[in-house]
């Protein structure tokens, strides 16, 4: 059995979520499934009390006929206990509190906006002073990278007299100009999802690392919904981790899964540190950058990662 070394974004944080029946059930699982704890309750003062057991960061009603107390009067008296934000899953509009949000009856979509809720919980949560410059520790990187690549077009442009030398030396300002799209893509923190096929993403991001004694093997069979720029970052930026902490042979396994995806390797594994994907952490000479980049990528798109040892160092993509 896998244990879960590390994992990103919302779903370490905790759910209170009231409603019964079939919809409700598989809702809870849906939810558990895609790693969110969440405690279900199925009659009102059950809730209420959930809420002062410990810290709640989202509190979720499903509709329901059995519930004497209107949803509005649910979520006020929630609110006293409670700032976590509200989300009321029904496909009938109610009159609901302001700080309420209400989504349809849809266990893939209340989820979405389940983590959406933490996500943005787990930010507000940190304060100001101790926050960490996640943006800060990009740049820092990429201010590596780019002197590593103007060094070269420097070299290339004293010595440009041939076809040859001017094809290198757009080769490097044609990097330039792509790190400088994804340096503004990931400081928006932000993703523009559209169909592209993992496989092709997988491929252009491999040929990015470099790795000639290592190999990747692709088993994609459908398309994904993802930011294509974005998603060839989060691509090129494990298997370089793939590649530093496994070794120049180390095979990697990228394999859609009923939820997402997975990247493997038959390396040595990941360090039990839970700290794998905070920006700067390091357990070894790199800068700590890489597997907080897609941390944040992950975040963007709404999706979890969670790290684990299985044969070599696998991290499991939930998308759904």
């Amino acid at each position: 059995m896998t244990v879960p070394l590390a994992q990103t974004g919302a779903d370490r944080r905790r759910v209170v979520v009231l409603g019964h029946g079939e919809f409700a059930d598989g809702f809870v699982e849906t939810l558990r499934d895609a790693a969110i704890t969440a405690t279900h309750v199925t009659e009102a003062p059950s809730a209420l009390s959930a809420l002062d057991d410990g810290p709640v960061d989202c509190f979720v009603v499903v509709a329901g006929d059995s519930f004497l107390t209107p949803p509005a009067e649910l979520f006020s008296l929630a609110r006293r206990r409670t700032t976590a934000p509200g989300l009321y899953v029904s496909d009938e509009t109610a009159a609901l509190p302001p700080a309420v949000e209400q989504v349809p009856a849809d266990a893939t979509h209340a989820t979405t906006r389940v983590r959406r809720a933490l996500l943005d919980s787990a930010a507000d949560d940190v304060p100001a002073s101790t926050t960490p410059d996640s943006v800060g520790a990009y740049g820092s990187t990429l201010g590596h990278e780019l002197g590593n690549q103007l060094m070269k077009l420097d070299f290339a442009a004293e010595s440009v007299t041939d076809d040859d030398q001017a094809v290198r030396l757009d080769r490097v300002l044609s990097r330039l100009r792509r790190l400088a799209d994804e340096a503004e893509a990931v400081g928006r923190g932000t993703a523009a999802p559209e169909t592209v096929e993992l496989d092709a993403v997988a491929a252009d991001a491999w040929e990015r690392v470099e790795a000639s004694d290592a190999d990747l093997a692709v088993e994609a069979d459908r398309p994904l919904e993802a930011d294509p720029l974005l998603l060839v970052l989060f691509f090129e930026n494990v298997f370089r981790n793939a590649v530093r902490h496994g070794g120049r042979d180390v095979v990697v396994r990228v394999e859609t899964t009923p939820r997402g995806f997975t990247v493997g390797d038959d390396g040595p594994g990941f360090p039990e540190d839970a700290r794998l994907f905070e920006w700067g952490h390091t357990t070894g000479n790199g800068s700590g950058a890489g597997l907080g980049i897609v941390a944040r990528i992950a975040d963007a798109h709404g999706w979890t990662v969670t790290a684990y040892n299985d044969g070599g160092a696998t991290l499991d993509v939930r998308t759904e």
